[in-house]
Formats: structure tokens, sequence, C-alpha cells
């Protein structure tokens, strides 16, 4: 509690200034303290005994403001206006108090000043901190703006980057900073007739912490994109008293992107162009393989019945050149069929008809296609296990064979194919090697791509559209199996197909 609570008055004045948390003290003319009051015991950590009757800056006041209060008090009148003085507390911490001195009327003890007190130390401490942020010579580029839009403080970091100094941008309005066109653009996606008061309007409404880009002119005319976050400073009272604009020069980021997206757009345009040549291409084909095989059925037929045995009429000659048109039309009705599949596998219509064959039966019907000649350039190995799958027979045949065909292509006429049909486990599998001209590693991600002929084929000039091998990975996908090609340029190839037995598919 304060002293001197003798006088009934005097008493009654301690016990008022006591009750509350203001920070209070009295003291004469002289400089001298009255009254101590609980607060300021507590600020302080003097008691109030220690105070009272001592001139107040010989224990209170900082050592380098003494001089100053005392000269003050010296005074004939003295200063009643408020000021800043520093405290420095029992355990030596400073504190910075704002004092508002007022002047009592008389009493028991004529000239009586009261000091009211505010402790600012929290409040310069933070703004300190803030000026010594701002003021620092980093690359944070920072904003002061007020509620009216007008610049208050530039940071180090925002002159850089807008190339024009602090003593010239504050004091002006923040909407000088911006692009005029860009501010009409914005104030239209706003509904504002007004540019300014489009980006005003924001701020005198104390918008929520945002992050959006706007275009900034530099102090050289130039422009720049710059994301700008805006956050709202209050007062004490919750109240918005400015703003502070964080801008982040992103004109790279945005043209990298602006390039991306035009980049995907393209991309995308290409993409829809290459669907679009894909379905005429799959329109065509199949118009063309169904107009062919009705032409090429007949040429068939009308071979088979030129060679049956009871045709006689025909020379050795005429013979040899039907049989050269019959394994033409045959091998180009095989590419007919192969386009029909692949194109009935894009349609998704594609479904095998499925009943239990066994891989033996399949290859011996398939080696049943090929001439005398070929058939003895091939090895069987049928094995003896039991090799049943469920399966499309006819199409499991045009897988075997087109292996097969494939293998003695590229294999010099002296070499053979060896084929051979095992099981392992679940599976049922087939394999076709060879030991012709193989396929260079890095052509071998490419080999079940329609179209595609390798090196090797070209080299040989061997007949064929490329869809062999992607029309037997169709065939043997839609019987739940896979096909994996081994092989190295010089050494040959292996093909290796594996489909679940009969008993796994069921």
């Amino acid at each position: 509690m304060g002293r001197r609570a003798g006088h009934p008055e005097q008493a009654a004045f301690s016990a008022t200034c006591d009750s509350g948390s203001c920070l209070t003290l009295m003291t004469d003319r002289r400089g001298r303290v009255l009254h101590f009051g609980a607060e300021a015991e507590r600020l302080s950590g003097y008691g109030a005994e220690e105070v009272v009757g001592r001139p107040i800056w010989e224990v209170l006041v900082a050592e380098d403001q003494r001089a100053a209060v005392a000269a003050a008090f010296g005074r004939r009148r003295p200063r009643v206006a408020p000021a800043v003085v520093d405290w420095v507390t029992r355990d030596g911490r400073r504190r910075s108090i704002a004092w508002a001195t007022r002047e009592l009327p008389d009493g028991p003890e004529p000239g009586r000043l009261l000091f009211t007190g505010t402790d600012l130390t929290e409040q310069r401490l933070a703004r300190g901190l803030l000026t010594s942020v701002l003021d620092a010579d980093s690359g944070l580029a920072i904003l002061g703006v007020d509620t009216s839009g007008t610049l208050t403080f530039v940071s180090p970091g925002a002159e850089r980057l807008l190339g024009r100094s602090a003593h010239d941008l504050v004091g002006t309005p923040c909407t000088d900073l911006h692009d005029p066109a860009d501010l009409v653009a914005r104030a239209r996606e706003l509904g504002d007739a007004d540019p300014r008061e489009a980006l005003l309007g924001a701020v005198r409404h104390g918008v929520p912490r945002e992050r959006r880009d706007w275009l900034l002119r530099r102090g050289d005319g130039s422009t720049m994109t710059a994301a700008v976050t805006v956050s709202a400073m209050r007062d004490g009272l919750g109240r918005v008293t400015g703003f502070l604009l964080h801008p982040q020069d992103v004109t790279a980021e945005r043209r990298a992107q602006e390039h991306l997206e035009s980049a995907l757009a393209t991309e995308r345009d290409a993409v829809g162009r290459l669907q679009a040549l894909d379905e005429a291409r799959n329109e065509f084909v199949t118009t063309v393989s169904h107009e062919l095989r009705t032409p090429l059925s007949n040429i068939l037929g009308y071979a088979e019945v030129l060679l049956e045995d009871e045709v006689d009429e025909l020379t050795p000659a005429q013979r040899r050149v039907v049989e050269r048109v019959n394994r033409n039309a045959e091998r180009l009705h095989r590419q007919v069929q192969d386009l029909l599949l692949l194109t009935a596998v894009d349609a998704g219509t594609f479904v095998p008809d499925r009943a239990p064959v066994t891989l033996s039966e399949v290859v011996g019907k398939a080696l049943d296609q090929l001439g005398p000649e070929t058939r003895d350039r091939v090895d069987v190995d049928l094995g003896d296990g039991d090799t049943t799958v469920l399966g499309d027979g006819p199409r499991l045949v045009g897988v075997v064979r087109g292996l097969v065909d494939n293998a003695l292509k590229f294999s010099d006429d002296q070499d053979l194919v060896h084929v051979h049909v095992r099981r392992d486990g679940s599976e049922r599998v087939l394999e076709v090697a060879d030991s012709g001209v193989g396929i260079p590693r890095a052509e071998q991600q490419h080999l079940f791509q329609r179209f595609f002929r390798c090196a090797g084929a070209r080299t040989i000039a061997a007949q064929g559209l490329g869809l062999g091998l992607a029309v037997t990975a169709a065939v043997v996908a839609a019987h739940d199996g896979h096909v994996v090609i081994d092989s190295d340029e010089g050494s040959g190839t292996r093909v290796v197909v594996r489909l679940p037995s009969d008993a796994a598919v069921a």
C-alpha cells in the first residue's frame, strides 16, 4: 500500500488509487514521492516504504534520464505534459512508461502532482522488432498501407523489387504501383466502374488474408507479375488500422506456366488429331478388309478347284503358277483376318470362342498348313503331359502358325525351328525357338506394336505388314495368358506363350 495515509483525505485518495490496476504515484513540486500505488509497487518491485519521501529519480528513473527528470522538477513550475520515462526495476529490467501529469488542487499538502502511467515496454519491443525486420537489408519485400490506400512504409527489399525508393513511394496511393490496364480489367471482374475503388475497396473493408497476382510497374516503366499477399494490421481493440502487402515477383514462373499450358494445349490438340486419324485408319482398314474378303475367297476357291487331282488339264508350269497364286491369296487372306481381329480388339468386341483343346492338337493343325519343304524344317516336342486349355482352337492355330512362319522366315534354310509344348504347374506352355538373325535389344520394346518391322526384316526384305506379334499378343491376352520374347542379335529368338489350363480357367 502507498504511505502517507494518516490524513483522512490522503487515506481516501490512496485507497482509491490502490483499488484499481492503474499505475499511479504522487509527488510534491520538488519530486519527492508522496504516494506510491500498488500497481507501481508490482511493476517496479519496490515497496512504497522504499520510495515514499525520496526524490523519484533517485530510485526509479534510469541513470541516463535522471538529470533531465530532476531538471524538470527544478523548474519554478514543473512540466505537467505527457512524457515517456524509463524505469529500472529492482531486478534491473528497463521499462518504458508513458506518464500523464495533473496538478491536484490544494489539499493537506499543496502543490501535489498526480502521475498516471502506461507501460509501453512490450509495445515498443514489438514495434522495434517490426522496424528491424522492415529495415533489414534482405530480399523480403513489405509495403505498409493505411485504410485509405496510402503507402506508409516501404522495406529495402520492396525498394529493390520495385526499383523505386521509399522516399518517393511513402505518402503516395498504392494504386500508382499498378498497371492501369490491369486495374481496369480487374475492376471489370469485381463489377466496379472505378479501377481505383475496385482495388481500395478490399483494403477499406478489411478483407481476410489472401494472395493473388497483380501487374505492378517498376521504376523504369517495365512491368512484372507479382503475387501479393495481403494481411490486415489491427490495434488492441481489433480494429483494422492498415495492411501489410508482401509482393513476390513471379513473372518467370507465370511465363513458364503459360508456356506449359500452351504446350499441353498443343499436345491435347495433337492427341485429338491422332485419335481422329486412328479412328479414320481403323474405319479404312475395316472397310478395305471387308471389301477384300469376298474376292479373296473367290480366288482361293478357284485355286483349290484348279489344284484338285481331278483337274488334269494343267501343265506343270501352269500348276506352279496356280500354287503360287493360292499361297499368296492365303497369305493375303490371313493378313485381312489379322486386320479385322485387331479392329475388333480396338472396339472391344473381340471375344474368343472357348472350348477344351490341347496344345498338341493346335500345333499339329498349324504344321499341317505348312508345305512339305518347310514342314521338314520344324522339330516338334509335344511332351507327354496333359496340355489342355480352354481356348479358341482356330485362333490358337493362327498364333502357332504365325510364330513358326516368323521363325522360318528369319532363319537359314538349313536351320531347324524347335516347337516345344509342356506343362508348368497350372499353366500350359508353348515355345517356338530358332537360331536365326535375332532381334536387337533396342527394338524389342516395339515388337508388339502394330506395323512395326525390325531391322532384320527390312534387311532380308521379308514379306509381311508387321502385324503378326501384335495379333499373337492380342489373342493370348484374350485367353488370359501372356507372351515373352527372349532374343539377342545374331543368336536367334525364343518366344514363350503361357496359357492357363482348362481347370485353372474353370
